[in-house]
């Protein structure tokens, strides 16, 4: 059973996920991630995509709703230079989605605040899954010297951390 803060590190991150849109856009990969980018510059001004899903993105931010979050014209040429560069140089997806889950942790260890449940949890969730046997302290070593675990502890251990937890 979780701890009350092994319950908070799982809410945390699961807000972050929700709140970064990738699990709400339905993006599964830098092809979804471009018609997003498509959407969005179409509706910025600048070339429009024959993709539906392109096509969807820019309709919707076209509704007076969202397009009031686009901001000034000043603030959407800026925003228009940006989305270009990042169609430019799309991201490597699955380094990008590392990226996300690293972040998601970050944002559960700040809402948790305990390094020893939000470790349990994460090596529990790469360790074995509901019908696997629970993993020997071999292989619960072996989750310690990877890569999950170095940087959630890199970070706990940042001044970054530091500076955030103390806020």
């Amino acid at each position: 059973m979780l701890s009350p803060q092994a319950w908070s590190f799982v809410a945390g991150r699961a807000i972050e996920a929700l709140r970064s849109g990738l699990v709400t856009a339905g993006l599964t990969g830098v092809d979804g991630l471009a018609r997003l980018l498509e959407g969005a510059r179409a509706a910025l001004g600048g070339a429009a995509s024959e993709e539906p899903r392109a096509r969807a993105v820019a309709e919707w931010l076209a509704r007076p709703e969202a397009a009031v979050t686009l901001g000034s014209p000043e603030a959407r040429a800026e925003l228009l230079a940006e989305v270009e560069a990042a169609l430019a140089a799309l991201p490597d997806w699955r380094t990008f989605r590392r990226g996300t889950r690293h972040t998601c942790n970050r944002i559960g260890l700040l809402v948790c605040g305990s390094p020893v449940d939000i470790l349990t949890v994460i090596s529990e969730g790469e360790l074995y899954g509901d019908d696997d046997e629970a993993p020997t302290p071999a292989i619960r070593g072996e989750f310690l010297r990877g890569e999950s675990a170095r940087e959630i502890v890199g970070f706990m251990l940042s001044p970054a951390y530091e500076a955030a937890a103390a806020t």
